[in-house]
């Protein structure tokens, strides 16, 4: 029992660090992170410096023994994103009509209703140190995300100042 569950989790874990690297790529050339985390091997064509980085980071955590920290940050965070995907669900379905022929979900708002309802009650139930811990969390990405974005609007021409007299 002890083997097979070694091998399932040595075979997320290296499915993750295949898979999750390839999402930094966009973001890299959008310059929220660093342009290297965008390079792609030439003969490989795999991004092997996000590759390399996400394992080294994720090495570095799972050795500093703060995996259970760690774990509830993350489920936490899942909680939120899943939040806010039953509020744009709802919204969505609120403000735009379907076209013909595509899929709706059945029972109307009641689903993504109950998904809200759920995370909130599980987040309910999260003591103040993990709140704090996300919230914390949550801060530094969005200053972070701030500030590269005033960075890159210096980066940016500025577009033609209109006069008054143009339309």
């Amino acid at each position: 029992m002890l083997a097979c569950t070694v091998l399932a989790t040595l075979g997320v874990l290296a499915g993750d660090l295949l898979a999750t690297p390839r999402s930094f790529i966009p973001v890299a050339e959008d310059g929220m992170l660093p342009a290297a985390l965008a390079s792609v091997h030439p003969r490989y064509h795999t991004p092997h410096v996000a590759i390399i980085t996400y394992a080294a980071v994720s090495c570095a955590l799972a050795v500093s023994g703060t995996f259970k920290p760690l774990a509830i940050l993350a489920s936490v965070s899942l909680l939120l994103i899943y939040l806010v995907v039953c509020l744009a669900a709802l919204k969505l379905r609120a403000a735009s009509a379907a076209p013909a022929g595509s899929f709706r979900a059945p029972f109307g708002p009641l689903v993504p209703v109950l998904g809200a309802g759920t995370v909130g009650w599980l987040l309910a139930h999260t003591t103040r140190a993990e709140a704090a811990g996300l919230a914390i969390t949550v801060g530094m990405a969005a200053a972070y995300y701030l500030v590269r974005r005033q960075i890159l609007r210096g980066r940016r021409p500025a577009a033609p100042a209109q006069s008054e007299a143009e339309p």
